[in-house]
C-alpha cells in the first residue's frame, strides 16, 4: 500500500518571517520555539532545525499551485496553529486510530488534545482544503491523510527531501 510507511506529519506556518512546523508529538524534546518550553502534544519548532533533527524520511505534500492559500488564509492558519500550541498530545486517541471498527469510526477530534495528523486534518478543515480519506471515517492516522493528499488534486505529488 502506498505512503504506508508514513508514521508522522507536521504542517508549516509562517510567523514573524520565519517558517515553523507545527506537530502534535511526544518524540521531540527540544524547547517549541514559542513557549520556550518542552510539550508533549502541540509544538513548533524552525522548520529547517526539525527537519535537520528529525529521526527519518522527509517527504513535504504542498497545496498545488491554484490551491495556494491567500494572506487571510495563511493568517487564519498560523493564529489557529499558535492558539493550539501546548495542546496535550492525545495518547489515547492516537492508539484508537489505529484500531478497527466502530470504536475508531465514534472518537471524534476534541479540542482539548490531539495527535499529529488530526491537527493537520482540522486545519485543512478549518481552511475548506479537506481531503476525502474514505477508509477513516473518524480519527485520521498519518498514512492515510497522506496518501489523501498526494492523490487529491488540491496537493502536488509528494516530494522526498532527505
Amino acid at each position: 500500500m502506498a505512503r504506508q510507511w508514513i508514521s508522522h506529519v507536521g504542517t508549516v506556518i509562517e510567523h514573524d518571517g520565519e517558517l515553523l512546523l507545527v506537530e502534535s508529538t511526544t518524540l521531540n524534546d527540544a524547547p517549541c520555539c514559542i513557549t520556550g518550553k518542552r510539550i508533549k502534544g502541540v509544538q513548533a519548532h524552525p522548520l529547517e532545525d526539525r527537519i535537520r533533527s528529525y529521526n527519518g524520511k522527509v517527504w513535504v505534500s504542498a497545496l498545488n499551485r491554484w490551491q495556494t492559500l491567500s494572506v487571510a488564509e495563511s493568517k487564519k492558519l498560523t493564529e489557529m496553529a499558535l492558539s493550539r500550541i501546548g495542546t496535550p498530545y492525545d495518547d489515547l486517541g492516537c492508539l484508537i486510530c489505529g484500531g478497527l471498527g466502530i470504536i475508531r469510526r465514534l472518537w471524534r477530534f476534541t479540542p482539548g488534545a490531539a495527535f499529529c495528523s488530526e491537527l493537520r486534518h482540522w486545519f485543512l478543515t478549518q481552511l475548506d482544503k479537506q481531503v476525502t480519506i474514505p477508509e477513516r471515517s473518524g480519527r485520521v492516522s498519518p498514512a492515510p491523510l497522506a496518501r489523501a493528499e498526494d492523490e487529491s488534486e488540491l496537493f502536488e505529488p509528494l516530494v522526498r527531501l532527505r
